[in-house]
């Protein structure tokens, strides 16, 4: 099984162990960084699995209410966790688990921010 199939498995069943080993290379160097990646990793995977989101393909709708699920309305843990997220989803798109064009992060977490959920960015 490749590196990119693996992943690809591992997302699809909501398995973080699986999922981390093939991503965590491809986060940043700095212990307590990746750390905080892993911590936002495993609550947006927690939070698919319950909701059925397909990982690969999340809708604007299915991030918003992500970020709804959150203990915070703390803007910049918000941002802070979206920004997570969105390095997360940079590295899916360079292992090409997630072709370049089928999703930009960056336009769907625009969009919940400009959803009026969040206030303050």
């Amino acid at each position: 099984m490749t590196p990119r199939s693996h992943l690809t498995h591992a997302l699809q069943t909501y398995n973080l162990t699986a999922a981390w080993d093939v991503l965590h290379p491809l986060m940043p160097p700095h212990p307590q960084t990746r750390s905080n990646h892993y911590y936002t990793f495993k609550r947006y995977l927690t939070f698919a699995h319950h909701a059925q989101v397909d990982v690969l393909h999340p809708t604007p709708d299915q991030l918003r209410a992500f970020l709804t699920s959150l203990d915070t309305l703390d803007p910049q843990h918000v941002r802070t966790l979206l920004s997570r997220l969105r390095g997360i989803y940079k590295a899916l798109r360079t292992l090409g688990v997630i072709p370049h064009t089928c999703l930009n992060p960056r336009d769907h977490c625009l969009l919940v921010l400009l959803s009026g959920r969040f206030t303050g960015f």
